[in-house]
């Protein structure tokens, strides 16, 4: 549940940052990505959608990511490590 309400809130907050600053706003322009942070198990998942200088998220996994951390290099399973996985749009 704190996992969860953490990704929530960092959601939140570059969000506001995407709107509200212009420093923030600056090294985002060009970028037009979609990045997801989720537990091993996958039970909790968010992704984040990076287009025309702004953050948006969402709940849940993105259905087929780009990039994707190789399962030979992954920790070993325990629902309290991230894995970050990045998508081009």
């Amino acid at each position: 549940m704190k996992f969860r309400f953490l990704l929530w809130m960092l959601g939140r907050l570059m969000a506001k940052a995407s709107r509200d600053n212009p420093a923030f706003r600056q090294q985002l322009e060009g970028r037009d990505l979609v990045f997801q942070l989720h537990t091993l198990d996958g039970k909790v998942a968010r992704h984040f959608i990076v287009a025309n200088q702004r953050i948006t998220s969402r709940r849940g996994t993105v259905s087929e990511p780009a990039v994707a951390a190789p399962s030979a290099s992954r920790p070993s399973p325990s629902a309290s490590r991230m894995v970050p996985t990045v998508m081009p749009r």
